[in-house]
């Protein structure tokens, strides 16, 4: 990505110590106020169409299948699940019956806001660890999930991105984003060895799944 210009160069690797070292990017870290600015949205969008048109990457990543592994590890690891996680799982039935998931593109799969970084006309993209071959909604919507986007910004977003239509995708796909958050906050209650309180992650996306789907008035 660093010859398109929106990820960093790389600089060294040294496989004993599994170290990579990749050049400092130097600019603003976004945030959810910056990323719902107008002008920010159309650079993101900027950056996403030239990742998305690019050349196909290696490998495919599945948001429901990860959500589902998941929860299948959390289950033979007796670790933590929320209590509802049958509901949660016809849920997630549901959003990929509609949605029917299309692995079409390179993405990112992984837009925390704080991943972008803002310098003067343009963006750069970090932490591409996630990034496989999938379909741009999951980019698109974990952007305006991410960035707290109201109706007014995923319009523009969806209208620069040259998909208006796309609009109801990602209010499920949304939905989809917020439960695969929630799926890695459980894999790291179950193997995580970092002393962080990845359940109150968990429950906090869970909370979020929950009112998207209220609004979608999915069942």
């Amino acid at each position: 990505m660093a010859l398109l210009g929106i990820g960093p160069k790389f600089k060294a690797y040294f496989p004993d110590y599994d170290l990579l070292i990749l050049e400092y990017v130097p600019g603003i870290t976004c945030s959810p106020e910056i990323a719902r600015d107008t002008r920010t949205i159309k650079l993101i969008v900027k950056t996403l169409r030239q990742l998305h048109q690019s050349k196909p990457f290696q490998g495919l990543n599945n948001p429901f299948d990860f959500i589902r592994n998941s929860v299948e590890l959390a289950k033979q690891k007796k670790s933590w699940l929320p209590p509802d996680i049958e509901v949660l799982m016809s849920n997630l039935k549901s959003l990929e019956d509609k949605l029917k998931f299309n692995p079409k593109v390179p993405c990112h799969m992984d837009l925390m806001i704080e991943n972008l970084i803002l310098n003067k006309s343009n963006i750069k993209i970090i932490d591409w660890e996630y990034s496989a071959n999938s379909d741009p909604r999951f980019d698109l919507a974990m952007i305006s999930f991410k960035g707290r986007f109201e109706k007014e910004h995923d319009i523009i977003l969806l209208k620069e991105y040259g998909e208006p239509e796309l609009f109801n995708d990602i209010q499920l796909m949304k939905a989809v984003v917020a439960l695969r958050e929630v799926a890695w906050g459980i894999t790291q209650i179950a193997v995580s060895t970092i002393s962080r309180d990845y359940k109150t992650y968990a429950e906090i996306d869970l909370e979020k799944f929950r009112k998207q789907m209220s609004a979608l008035k999915i069942q």
